[in-house]
Formats: structure tokens, C-alpha cells, sequence
């Protein structure tokens, strides 16, 4: 007696050699989103010293990259004119004083000139009165208390000239000793010397515009970076948001920051439209200096403690289309229920390729005992970062062997 069992022959088109795939997992944990770009590094705030009288400097205290405080002696200005000139104008005040007391003992013999032409006058009209005086005598003593009251007039206002030139020369010798002090230049702010543009020697002249001696970076205000974005990715910057970067200098070290500011001011480059974003640097660094050209990572969006994979594993395709001749057509005896997984299988990777899945992505999932085995699972993704996906809706775990491509065949 024969006994047949159902079997299924099944033919298909495929290599001779099994192939072999490389693999990663599904995790949990962070997925970020990042807009790259470049920057520079420039001084929060950069503070211009000048000098605001002229003259010979006699000394240069300090050089490039020199750490200074507040109120720290950067440069000598010769001092001799403006000593000079605080001389003359002590001798002016004095001159003024002397003036003024002048002035004062001329008013007190006027005012001593009117009251005896005052006097006077009571008694010529108390005579012309009596008959005893003529109405000449009376026009004269008039005469006489008029010119004293002019006197007194006069008096006063060279008393008042000679006050406001004592205040004109003290006012005229402050600004002169202002200026002794500015003959010294102090460092305003405590930070680095950036750039030093003088030499000892070098003749200054502060007329109508101030000499340019030194600019130092402020310690108050760490270093900025000032990147430019493209027009079609600023609306995924925000203040706060965290930055990363590196310089030529040390290109295995990442720095951070984070964005300050984006300023609305288009900048405008080869019909290219930018804009720039301020960076705060997050702490000072003796290794970044100004004007260093930076390569920027802006975390636009970021999802912590999600279920991931790798983004490979989204662009997998187990079967890459064949050369006409690259494969051979071969016969495997299978069961019937094996016969129909490969029935369903190959469907649906024909559905992949002619684009009429259900909108969802294909994770291929080693869920077999065999190596080459895989089991294409559609799943929901959520934010699409720079290395990973995130997995909302579907049958994976963390931990699950997933492929990302191919690495040959056996």
C-alpha cells in the first residue's frame, strides 16, 4: 500500500548561496533631531580701549592674550603738556581770585561814593528849601548820586565777572586733571587682551576721533558662537535649545552651548538666505579662542526613553533586485503550511516594492531559528533623528534582532 502525504512543491527564483545579514537590536532610549551647520566663535563681549588725550607713550604694560583686571595699568600717556596746562590754569584761578577781590573792594567804595552822594543831595534840597541853595547846586548833588549809583552798577557786575572767571578756571583745571588721569590707561572690565594696536614711542593724537589702543575680551560674558541657518531649517531653532560643536583645533572633543537668540535679520549671500543664531558657550575654555571656525549640531527636537531602532533598519530590503542571470531557479519540497508563510511573505515584499503598502514602514525581524530568516513587521514611527527612529505603535520589543543590511553570502 502507497500512503501519499500532502506535500507542496514550491519553486522560486534564488541564489545559490544562502545570504548573510548584518543585524542590530531595538533599544529604548533617546532620539534626537539635529540642524547642522557652521559658526564662529566670537567674544560675548568685546570692550575697545582708547585714549582720550594725546601725547607720547612712554609705556606699553601689556601684550597680546594677557590676562588683566579691572582697573589694571595698561599704557603710559607722557604727561608733561597736560601738567603744563594745569599750571597755567591754577595761575588763571588765581588771577580771577585776585580779580574778584578787586572787584569787591571796588564796590563797597562805590556804594560808600553813592551814599555820601545820597547824603548829599538830602541836604542841598533841604538849603533850596530854606532859599539858602540855587537849583544849579541841587542839579549838581543829583548829578553826583546818579553816577554814584552807575558806579555801584559797575562794581557789581566786574565782582559777578570776576566770580564766574574763577568758576570758568576751576572748571577749566578739572578737566585738566581729568585728563593727567587719562594719561594713565586702565583696563576697564577684568578678561584677555584680544589685540594690542600701539608701541611705546608712538605719538598719539585725540582730536576728532579716539585712538584705538587695545581690545580686550570681557570675562564677565563667556565666548559666543555665531552660526548662520538656512532659510528652510530656522523654524526648527528656538532659544534654549542645546547645541554641540567642535573646532579644527580638537576635533575629537564636543563642547556645548546652547541657542541664545535668532535674529530676524536675513542675511543675504548668493541668492542663499541665512540667519544668524547666538549661541551661549557653556563654560570658559582656555583651549577656544576667538574667531575659531566651529561645526555646529543644533538638537532641534529630542524624545528621551523611547522605543528605537536604528534608521538603517527602515531603508532595509532583504531582496535587492537580481541581475537577468544572477540567480538560478531552484526546487525545495516544503509542507503546506510553510508553503503559504512563503506564499504571504513574498506578497508582501512585492507590496513594499511597488509602493501600495498601508503607509506604515517594514522592520525585517529575526524571529526564527534561522540566521536568514526574517519576519517583515509594519510599524508606526514617531520623530526621525540623526541615527534613530522612534517606534509608537507596533509588535516589537526592546531587544528583538532586527536587520540593516546585507553583508554577502555564505
Amino acid at each position: 500500500m502507497v500512503i501519499l502525504v500532502p506535500v507542496a512543491l514550491y519553486f522560486y527564483l534564488c541564489s545559490s548561496d544562502a545570504p548573510r545579514y548584518e543585524y542590530d537590536f531595538v533599544t529604548t532610549g533617546a532620539v534626537s533631531a539635529s540642524i547642522a551647520t557652521s559658526g564662529t566663535l566670537k567674544p560675548g563681549l568685546m570692550v575697545s580701549v582708547g585714549a582720550e588725550v594725546s601725547g607720547k607713550l612712554l609705556e606699553v604694560t601689556v601684550d597680546f592674550n594677557d590676562r588683566v583686571k579691572l582697573g589694571q595699568r595698561l599704557a603710559v600717556i607722557d604727561p608733561s603738556d597736560v601738567e603744563a596746562q594745569i599750571g597755567s590754569l591754577e595761575a588763571q584761578r588765581e588771577r580771577s581770585e585776585a580779580e574778584r577781590l578787586q572787584a569787591e573792594a571796588d564796590l563797597i567804595t562805590a556804594k560808600a561814593e553813592l551814599l555820601n552822594a545820597e547824603q548829599g543831595l538830602q541836604r542841598s534840597m533841604q538849603l533850596q528849601g530854606g532859599g539858602y541853595a540855587s537849583n544849579q547846586t541841587l542839579d549838581e548833588a543829583r548829578m553826583r548820586k546818579t553816577q554814584a549809583e552807575a558806579a555801584v552798577l559797575r562794581a557789581e557786575s566786574s565782582l559777578k565777572i570776576a566770580a564766574a572767571n574763577i568758576r570758568s578756571a576751576e572748571a577749566s583745571l578739572a578737566r585738566a586733571k581729568v585728563d593727567l588721569k587719562r594719561t594713565i590707561i586702565i583696563s576697564p572690565v577684568d578678561g584677555s587682551v584680544i589685540n594690542r594696536a600701539v608701541e611705546p614711542g608712538q605719538t598719539l593724537t585725540s582730536g576728532f576721533q579716539t585712538p584705538l589702543l587695545f581690545e580686550i575680551a570681557s570675562d564677565a560674558e563667556a565666548l559666543v558662537l555665531e552660526a548662520r541657518i538656512d532659510e528652510a531649517d530656522i523654524g526648527g531653532v528656538a532659544a534654549d535649545q542645546p547645541v554641540s560643536f567642535t573646532v579644527d583645533a580638537y576635533p575629537d572633543i564636543s563642547f556645548t552651548g546652547r541657542v541664545k537668540m535668532v535674529r530676524r535679520s536675513p542675511v543675504v549671500n548668493d541668492g542663499i538666505t541665512t540667519y544668524p543664531v547666538i549661541i551661549d558657550v557653556s563654560e570658559m575654555d582656555d583651549r577656544l579662542y576667538p574667531g575659531m571656525t566651529a561645526m555646529v549640531s543644533i538638537t532641534a527636537k529630542s524624545r528621551d526613553d523611547v522605543l528605537r531602532v536604528p534608521n538603517r533598519a527602515l531603508n532595509f530590503d532583504p531582496m535587492p533586485a537580481k541581475d537577468e542571470d544572477g540567480g538560478k531557479i531552484a526546487v525545495r519540497f516544503v509542507n503546506p503550511e510553510e508553503a503559504e508563510r512563503i506564499k504571504r511573505s513574498s506578497a508582501m515584499r512585492d507590496q513594499i516594492r511597488k509602493g501600495k503598502g498601508d503607509g506604515g514602514n517594514i522592520l525585517w525581524v529575526q524571529r526564527g531559528t534561522s540566521a536568514e530568516e526574517l519576519t517583515p513587521i509594519t510599524v508606526k514611527t514617531g520623530l526621525r533623528g540623526d541615527q534613530f527612529t522612534e517606534i509608537l505603535d507596533s509588535d516589537i520589543r526592546p531587544g528583538d534582532r532586527i536587520a540593516i543590511g546585507f553583508l554577502g553570502q555564505k
